[in-house]
């Protein structure tokens, strides 16, 4: 290596703290430069085969290394969540459902990146994405199952290894890309198209403490972190938040070398020049020809009533489409008044798949997320059993709660000027999905103690 791309690679390593060869935790802090080198993350369908080696070998080095390592696969994987106790430093990190959503897990690819860069032997070697938008089909990298490639694991939902697509309605991007504030983009991106891939996915990608143990959680997470930055280009408004309380927000992460390392949020906002690291130019995504409806963040759905604990309605979701009719509240007529689809009391038995949510579908045929009934996604990711009951042992993984709630108000002129609409009630009707031409396991999934329409 000449010393220009020496110096190059260590001016990328320094964007936050910390170099790219060992020094003592207490040593002396080295001056960033003016600006770091900034490398383009690739599309995983443009991997050279030399990127693709070192992709590999970078895998392969960090999963041979010991548990206690904080550059293992598995303590990085346990520092977004892990079911394993007695837990170590900085694991159950991740931020779920907070306004830190995106943030927190940026900061998190940018040093796990730092750590595969070193652990590969390649000095340029970048976390590449998956732009399931375009591309439906698992990577076929991860799919092949010849001995020895690391990227490959059978801990993935009946069908997505053998080519089955993720569903179209998964990776719908245009409801959180048509909003302006910041709170509304990240918690509708969290839903749909973040929670339904994961449980689409299913097996290991299924599960918040399991899910960064799949290869393919890294590539996803980083096709999040892109459509963060093409949300941010679209302008008319868009912007992160700038109160000194988000952007001073710090996170702890490991450097290449094992070293902690404390950052603030505001480190993170510039890609190129805080990070070194940029996306290619440009997303083409089709629009809805419909409105959808549009779930609400926990922050948001706070202000509307949760049913009591004991309430009598209950559902049991399995593998067929669930109806029921839900009576419209009389406040709903009331002016400006929002009328909100409220899930409380989840739990999840399967936790590969979600379920499409339909208002006054046509009667007689399953419905599809073509037709104007189709509404948006019921995505139960961080409820199945298992989480619930480590959340109830005082473990905190930032999962959010069991509920769901949606406002169905942007809905509500197109369903008035179908003919015969009944303003009384609507039929709500909901249809598994699961990888496209996978046949979804028979039996109760998803267990929901009262499905209500709320008005406020």
């Amino acid at each position: 290596m000449d010393r220009r791309n020496l110096i190059l690679q260590a001016g990328a390593a320094l964007a936050i703290g910390g170099n790219a060869y060992a020094q003592p935790k207490t040593g002396p802090t080295v001056p960033i430069g003016k600006r770091p080198i900034c490398r383009t993350r690739p599309n995983i369908a443009s991997l050279t085969q030399a990127q693709l080696t070192a992709l590999k070998a970078g895998v392969s080095t960090m999963m041979s290394r010991s548990a206690s390592d904080p550059t293992s696969w598995s303590y990085q994987a346990a520092m977004h969540a892990t079911y394993t106790t007695p837990t170590k430093l900085l694991w159950n990190g991740c931020q779920h459902g907070t306004q830190h959503f995106l943030s927190w897990h940026r900061l998190f690819l940018y040093y796990f990146e730092r750590i595969l860069r070193q652990a590969s032997g390649s000095s340029s070697l970048m976390l590449p994405f998956w732009n399931w938008t375009a591309a439906r089909a698992m990577p076929t990298p991860f799919t092949d199952s010849t001995p020895g490639n690391p990227l490959f694991t059978t801990q993935r939902g009946p069908g997505i290894n053998g080519g089955s697509l993720l569903p179209t309605s998964a990776v719908a991007i245009a409801t959180p890309m048509a909003d302006v504030p910041f709170n509304d983009f990240s918690s509708d991106l969290e839903a749909t198209p973040h929670g339904a891939v994961h449980v689409a996915i299913g097996g290991w990608m299924g599960q918040i403490p399991t899910a960064a143990q799949d290869p393919i959680f890294w590539l996803h997470h980083c096709n999040i972190d892109r459509l963060w930055e093409v949300w941010l280009a679209k302008g008319g408004g868009r912007a992160d938040p700038t109160s000194a309380s988000w952007t001073g927000q710090t996170f702890s992460f490991f450097d290449e070398t094992g070293t902690e390392r404390t950052v603030a949020v505001s480190k993170g906002l510039n890609t190129c020049r805080g990070l070194g690291y940029q996306y290619p130019a440009g997303l083409k995504f089709p629009l809805w020809p419909f409105p959808l409806i549009v779930q609400l963040s926990d922050l948001r759905a706070g202000g509307v009533p949760a049913p009591p604990s004991n309430a009598a309605v209950r559902a049991e979701l399995g593998s067929r489409p669930f109806e029921l009719k839900l009576p419209v509240p009389q406040a709903a007529k009331a002016a400006g008044a929002h009328l909100y689809l409220a899930f409380d009391d989840i739990s999840v038995d399967n936790t590969d798949g979600y379920y499409e949510i339909y208002i006054n579908p046509p009667v007689g045929k399953t419905p599809d997320s073509s037709d104007p009934s189709y509404a948006g996604n019921l995505v139960l990711f961080g409820l199945s059993e298992k989480e619930l009951a480590v959340r109830h042992a005082g473990m905190d993984m930032n999962m959010p709660p069991a509920r769901r709630v949606y406002d169905v108000t942007p809905k509500l002129p197109q369903l008035r000027a179908v003919k015969g609409f009944d303003s009384t009630a609507l039929r709500v009707v909901l249809v598994l999905r699961t990888t496209e031409g996978a046949k979804p396991q028979e039996g109760v999934r998803a267990h929901i103690g009262r499905v209500q329409l709320i008005a406020k």
